[in-house]
């Protein structure tokens, strides 16, 4: 062929020039960058015309984002939020089973399995007990309502210092020891203003004296997500504060 023909036969079985160049060029190209800045233009243009409908398209992507925001925060806390203690991914919880339903054992088999275990480095216990009456010695009745007995090593086994005074050993755990409260924070601030004369003095618990020990720190709520007790006792006090073992 003259090189005028094959020319022509060229762009005939190619196509044109522009429109494989731009078949080209859109391989080059992100669609779905370009796809997006053309709504965002379209979408502009029509809140513009109307400014009611763009206020209210506001409000409801305001709403919806700070709905689902509250509801990630709730999350947050409770499952993936760790526990403001050393090691908290090292945890893990050992309760019996009665008909394939979680129960509960008393102290002195915890005593045992504690003694005799060689899986866990360490382990403490804790349980529920609710104060029914409380005051301060003098009379002044105060606001204490749910607490925790746990054993001698609750606070050193969690990695907890104490922000006022000192927390249990396993001395005040012993079933003779002297009844002794350490405060969470909160309790500490309400019922006496911070004020760093409470170490020493006694409250009656349950009809229980205890002497105040020491006081948690403000980050501290105990090692349930979002149920922070307000005291906590040794676990050798059961007995005497009706307490039910966990």
């Amino acid at each position: 062929m003259s090189p005028e023909e094959a020319h022509r036969q060229a762009r005939r079985q190619i196509g044109a020039v522009t429109q494989v160049t731009e078949t080209y060029r859109e391989q080059y190209r992100l669609p779905l960058v370009d796809t997006l800045a053309h709504d965002l233009k379209y979408a502009w243009r029509q809140l513009r015309r109307s400014p009611i409908f763009a206020i209210a398209a506001v409000l409801t992507l305001g709403l919806g984002i700070g709905a689902n925001t509250a509801v990630f925060r709730g999350l947050d806390a409770l499952l993936l939020r760790s526990l403001p203690v050393q090691h908290a991914d090292e945890l893990v919880q050992l309760r019996p089973l009665d008909l394939g339903k979680p129960a509960s054992f008393s102290y002195s088999i915890f005593r045992d399995i504690a003694a005799g275990q060689q899986v866990i480095t360490s382990m403490f216990a804790v349980g529920d007990v609710f104060v029914n009456a409380a005051t301060i010695q003098g009379g002044r009745k105060i606001k204490i309502e749910d607490g925790r007995v746990v054993s001698g090593g609750y606070f050193r086994i969690l990695g907890v210092e104490a922000a006022l005074g000192r927390t249990f050993s396993e001395e005040d755990d012993r079933p003779a020891a002297p009844g002794v409260v350490v405060l969470s924070f909160k309790i500490w601030k309400r019922e006496f203003g911070l004020s760093r004369d409470i170490i020493g003095k006694v409250l009656v618990l349950n009809s229980k004296p205890v002497t105040v020990i020491g006081v948690a720190p403000r980050s501290f709520a105990g090692e349930r997500v979002l149920l922070t007790p307000d005291v906590w006792l040794p676990m050798s006090m059961q007995p005497q504060l009706g307490a039910q073992t966990g």
